[in-house]
C-alpha cells in the first residue's frame, strides 16, 4: 500500500470512528450487528491492505443522521480529492436520499454531487445539477454558476455559456461586482461563435454574433480582431486593413501577433508596398522597434538583400538594438547578398536561430504560462486576455 492510500484510509478510519461514536448514542439500543460488523470488517480490510474494500465497509458503517452529516461531507470531499469520485458520489447520493434532509444540507449535497460528477468526467450530469442550483435561491447559486460556466467553456458550449451569462445578468444575484468580467466573457464567447460562423462561410451569422460581442464589451480586443477576419473572408481587403490598424492602436499587448497577421493580409492582397507604407508612417510616429523589424523584413522582400538601402538600414538597426530577431535578419541579409556566409557566421546564424526557436511567442502575465499560440483564455490559470506577445522574440520571419 502506498503512503497516499495509507493516509487516506487513516483519515477515513478516524472520521468514521468519530461519526460512528457520535451517532451511536442516539441509536445505541437499536444498533444492529450488521452496523458493527461493517465497521470492524473495514478495520480488517485496512490491516490486510485492501484499501478499496476498507473504504466501502467504512462507508456502509457510517449511518446518515444529524450527528454524522458533517462527517459524510468531509468523507465525500476527501474521496473526491483523492481521485475516488465514484465513492464520493455514493456518499452524496445517500445524503440526498435521506427523507427530511434540511434544505441547506440538500443544496450542499447537490453541489458536492455535481463536483463529483465533474471529477468523473460526467459533465452532462454535473451540468444538470448545477443548472438546478442556479435556478433556485440558495447559498451555492453563485458557486454553481461559476462551475457551470466553466463546464460550458471546457466543453466548447459557447452558446450555452452566453445564455447562462444572460440569465445571471438578468437576475443580478450576488454578481454585481462580477458584472464587468461577465460581460467580457460574453464578448469572448460571442467572438468565438462569430469566428466559427466565418469558418463555416455564414457571414450573416458572423456579423450577428460580432454585433452581440461588441454590445457586451466594446473594448474586447478579440471582437475587434474578428471584425478584421470577417472583412478579409468577405474579400473586403481595404476594410480589413483599416480595421486591423485600429486593432493595433487599441491592443498594444499583442502587436507582434497582429503585425504578423498584417503581413499575411497585405501579401494576400498583393500589396506589400502598402504594408511598407503603413509601417513607415508608424515608425515616424514613434512606434516600437518591432515595427522596424517588420519594415526591414518587408523591404528585403521587395528590394532584395543586395539593395544599398536595405543594407544601410539593417546595419543601422544592428547598431542600436540587442534584438535576436534583428541579428538574425542582419545575418540573413549578409548571407543572401553574398550567396553564403563564412563558417563562423553560419554557425552564429544557426545558434541564434535555435535560441529564437526555443523562446515562446506568447506568455501569460498572470501565471507565467508560455506557448507558441495565442489563447484568449489562458489554458493554465483560465484568466481572460492575460496572454500577450513576447516582444523580445515575438516575431517569426
Amino acid at each position: 500500500m502506498d503512503i497516499q492510500s495509507f493516509l487516506l484510509l487513516a483519515v477515513l478510519f478516524v472520521a468514521v470512528a468519530i461519526g460512528w461514536v457520535m451517532g451511536r448514542g442516539a441509536r445505541y439500543e437499536n444498533e444492529s450487528a450488521d452496523d458493527q460488523s461493517n465497521y470492524f470488517r473495514g478495520l480488517n480490510y485496512l490491516i490486510d491492505e485492501q484499501p478499496d474494500s476498507a473504504v466501502d465497509s467504512f462507508i456502509e458503517a457510517l449511518e446518515v443522521n444529524d450527528q454524522t452529516l458533517e462527517t459524510h461531507f468531509v468523507l465525500g470531499q476527501l474521496l473526491r480529492r483523492q481521485g475516488q469520485p465514484d465513492r464520493a458520489i455514493r456518499i452524496h447520493q445517500n445524503l440526498l436520499a435521506r427523507p427530511g434532509l434540511d434544505a441547506s444540507y440538500r443544496f450542499r449535497a447537490k453541489y458536492e454531487l455535481a463536483l463529483d460528477f465533474s471529477s468523473s468526467g460526467l459533465f452532462d450530469r454535473a451540468a444538470r445539477i448545477l443548472d438546478e442550483l442556479v435556478s433556485e435561491k440558495n447559498e451555492y447559486r453563485d458557486l454553481a454558476a461559476q462551475k457551470l460556466l466553466g463546464i460550458h467553456l471546457s466543453e466548447h458550449e459557447w452558446e450555452a455559456g452566453v445564455q447562462l451569462i444572460d440569465r445571471l445578468s438578468s437576475r443580478r444575484f450576488g454578481l454585481s461586482s462580477k458584472a464587468r468580467p461577465l460581460r467580457r466573457v460574453k464578448s469572448h464567447l460571442c467572438a468565438q461563435l462569430a469566428e466559427d460562423a466565418i469558418k463555416a462561410g455564414d457571414f450573416t451569422l458572423a456579423r450577428e454574433w460580432l454585433s452581440t460581442a461588441k454590445d457586451a464589451d466594446d473594448n474586447c480586443p478579440r471582437a475587434w480582431f474578428i471584425e478584421v477576419q470577417l472583412a478579409q473572408a468577405e474579400g473586403k481587403y481595404s476594410q480589413a486593413k483599416k480595421a486591423l490598424a485600429r486593432v493595433i492602436d487599441h491592443d498594444k499587448a499583442r502587436v507582434p501577433y497582429y503585425l504578423s497577421y498584417a503581413h499575411d493580409l497585405y501579401s494576400s492582397d498583393h500589396d506589400l508596398n502598402g504594408f511598407l507604407k503603413y509601417l513607415g508612417v508608424a515608425i515616424k510616429d514613434g512606434a516600437p522597434e518591432v515595427f522596424q523589424l517588420f519594415y526591414l523584413r518587408t523591404l528585403v522582400a521587395l528590394k532584395g538583400p543586395a539593395d544599398d538601402e536595405v543594407k544601410r538600414k539593417v546595419t543601422a538597426l544592428m547598431a542600436t538594438t540587442d534584438s535576436l530577431i534583428a541579428t538574425k535578419l542582419y545575418l540573413d541579409v549578409l548571407r543572401q547578398a553574398s550567396n553564403g556566409l563564412g563558417s563562423e557566421l553560419a554557425l552564429l546564424q544557426r545558434v541564434i536561430g535555435e535560441r529564437i526557436g526555443k523562446h515562446s511567442l506568447f506568455k501569460c502575465t498572470n501565471c507565467g504560462f508560455k506557448g507558441q499560440q495565442l489563447h484568449w483564455n489562458c489554458p493554465s490559470c483560465k484568466e481572460w486576455e492575460s496572454i500577450v506577445s513576447n516582444y523580445d522574440v515575438g516575431v517569426k520571419f
